[in-house]
């Protein structure tokens, strides 16, 4: 994803240079080379000469806007990672648009692997509480993409557009909404047990071993198959719990942030509303704060 991204600012670069020496384990100047090179520059140094800081956007200070209720050191976790989400709103909207939509599903990998990894993002799910997403892949089913929450656990949507809504007063208050259409329940592998496909709650939670798909019991038994004399055939590595999303809204917003704190209700409530819906809640919450 990020060898296709292309930055306009040096806050753009410097956030590419982070991830790429994240992704290809490299010292963090070499991936500053690599990103200011695919932004048309010689390396960083060349960057920073040709930008004029003066003149490019200026976001206010990100801050938190609401105490934390455990220690200073938990603040100075969220400030950072209130940094960070800047740094990311910075690369994907140089402009400072109020508003950016995406409706590509390789673009809106791309915009989303910007804010995510790292513990700098928390994402609302449609129906209740929700996860750190460390990586947003492209997906083995057509036109699909992949929630990637650790090596065991993938969750699987069908996504029609993507929805940044940035707020001028309080930038790290800024979210992406990232909105999915239909997905048919898929049919598993029955090897051993009666598990017909079905959606439970708006989720199929199921095991996916390669390209093939088998019932969530797998996971509990350890075990995919029987070899012709009865043995078991234990689950390979390659295994992962798969959650197909019938459809809904996920939420994307920065660990200190006001809604994944006192504003967020937990119980996706989000998912019944539109973004410019919920961008009042958060402006509104925000006027009240800064004027407290």
């Amino acid at each position: 994803m990020t060898n296709q991204l292309r930055p306009t600012t040096i806050n753009g670069i410097r956030s590419l240079g982070r991830q790429i020496s994240h992704d290809r384990e490299i010292p963090r100047h070499q991936g500053l080379n690599l990103a200011a090179q695919q932004a048309g520059y010689e390396n960083y140094a060349h960057a920073q000469r040709h930008f004029n800081q003066s003149n490019q956007p200026r976001m206010q200070s990100i801050r938190p806007l609401a105490p934390r209720r455990v220690n200073s050191s938990m603040n100075e976790f969220h400030q950072r990672a209130l940094d960070r989400w800047g740094e990311a709103l910075l690369a994907v909207n140089p402009n400072l648009s109020q508003s950016l939509e995406w409706s590509s599903p390789i673009e809106m990998a791309e915009i989303l692997n910007q804010f995510v990894g790292g513990e700098m993002n928390h994402c609302h799910f449609p129906t209740l509480g929700g996860f750190d997403i460390e990586a947003v892949e492209s997906s083995i089913e057509h036109l699909c993409l992949e929630l990637v929450l650790g090596h065991s656990t993938r969750h699987l949507l069908k996504p029609n557009r993507l929805i940044l809504e940035y707020i001028e007063d309080a930038p790290g208050e800024s979210f992406l909404v990232l909105e999915t259409g239909t997905l048919r329940a898929k049919e598993v592998n029955n090897t051993y047990v009666d598990e017909p496909s079905h959606f439970h709650n708006r989720r199929q939670e199921i095991i996916r071993v390669d390209d093939e798909y088998y019932p969530r019991a797998h996971w509990d038994e350890d075990f995919i198959s029987y070899e012709e004399d009865g043995q078991k055939i234990k689950l390979p590595d390659s295994a992962h719990i798969l959650v197909r999303w019938e459809r809904g809204k996920f939420m994307f917003v920065s660990k200190g942030s006001l809604w994944n704190g006192p504003i967020g209700p937990y119980d996706g409530s989000h998912d019944e509303l539109s973004s410019s819906q919920i961008r009042e809640i958060i402006a509104d919450s925000v006027a009240q704060l800064l004027v407290a």
